[in-house]
């Protein structure tokens, strides 16, 4: 097991602003050893019922007081966590179609070996020469099975790039709102009423979502993948700012993000950033956590080499 230390300084490596060294197969399956069937079946119960209330929200709001439903932040980042689970959801439920088209059971999970490959934080494809090309590794007759090759990608698959980064978008940006609006905004506005569903939905409940796909998604978290919920964080700022100047009375969140008192606004921007890097590390360290769970459950240690990985040559079979 390599040390704490050792961890979380390879978490400020240049590489991992990008999308390296990790099997692509990771974004199509759980962090957990659960067959396809449980995989897909969890993920279509969370995306639909959050398109639905997506859907629900906008149809029947189609303006918040005297401005449009699609200027809000809480809606753009609904429709984020919406886009985010409603793409991955329709990407593993292909792939895990075609591969029970290839004789896999619906009800067969990978072996240990096999699945604590695909989940390695170790970086070794990198390392043993995968420069940005896909590697087949084959695991033929292993064990007495024939098992179907999987495949090393650095970089250059579209979709897993498209995935990660929604997650990564999502995973911040949820719970931020959350977070401003029950510390921030609910405070002022609720008076002595009870909090409405939709309110609750948008701003709760769609936490609780994003939690949950995230403590059982085995898509990485990377220290520096700060920059995509940050550059998502800011186009919004940009947007307020410029539907500010169409009108000035377009203020969306008074006292948060109110370009009438720039200064705040530019305060508020800088506290948001804040917020926004600390979720960032205290996601890592949930992943960090959630990797140690799987070490202890499955005896795989995914920052060592595993047996897979011993057991293969990775430079074979290139395309």
């Amino acid at each position: 097991m390599a040390s704490p230390g050792k961890v979380f300084r390879s978490e400020f490596r240049l590489k991992h602003f990008g999308f390296s060294s990790i099997a692509h197969e990771r974004v199509f399956f759980s962090q957990w050893r659960w067959p396809p069937l449980v995989v897909i079946g969890y993920k279509l119960v969370l995306t639909g019922y959050t398109d639905f209330w997506l859907g629900y929200t906008a149809s029947a709001n189609s303006s918040i007081g005297d401005m449009p439903w699609g200027v809000w932040l809480t809606n753009w980042t609904y429709t984020l966590l919406a886009l985010h689970l409603t793409t991955s959801t329709i990407a593993l439920t292909v792939y895990h179609i075609v591969q029970v088209s290839r004789s896999r059971s619906w009800l067969c999970s990978k072996l240990s070996d096999i699945h604590g490959d695909i989940v390695s934080e170790s970086g070794l494809l990198a390392e043993r020469g995968n420069q940005g090309r896909e590697t087949t590794v084959d695991a033929s007759n292993k064990g007495g099975a024939r098992l179907l090759a999987y495949t090393w990608a650095c970089c250059d698959r579209w979709y897993v790039v498209l995935i990660w980064i929604l997650f990564d978008m999502a995973n911040v940006a949820v719970p931020m709102v959350t977070f401003m609006f029950f510390v921030f905004l609910w405070p002022a506005i609720s008076g002595s009423e009870p909090i409405s569903n939709e309110n609750l939905q948008l701003h709760g409940i769609s936490c609780v979502l994003m939690l949950i796909d995230f403590a059982l998604s085995a898509v990485p978290i990377r220290l520096l993948h700060m920059i995509y919920p940050l550059i998502y964080g800011l186009i919004y700022v940009v947007f307020s700012a410029i539907y500010w100047g169409v009108d000035h009375s377009h203020v969306m969140y008074p006292g948060i993000l109110d370009w009438n008192s720039p200064g705040t606004t530019i305060a508020m921007v800088f506290a948001v950033i804040a917020i926004m890097c600390t979720l960032q590390v205290m996601l890592l360290g949930l992943h960090k956590l959630k990797l140690l769970i799987y070490n202890k459950i499955y005896n795989t240690d995914v920052y060592e080499s595993s047996s897979g990985m011993n057991s293969y040559d990775l430079n074979q079979g290139s395309t």
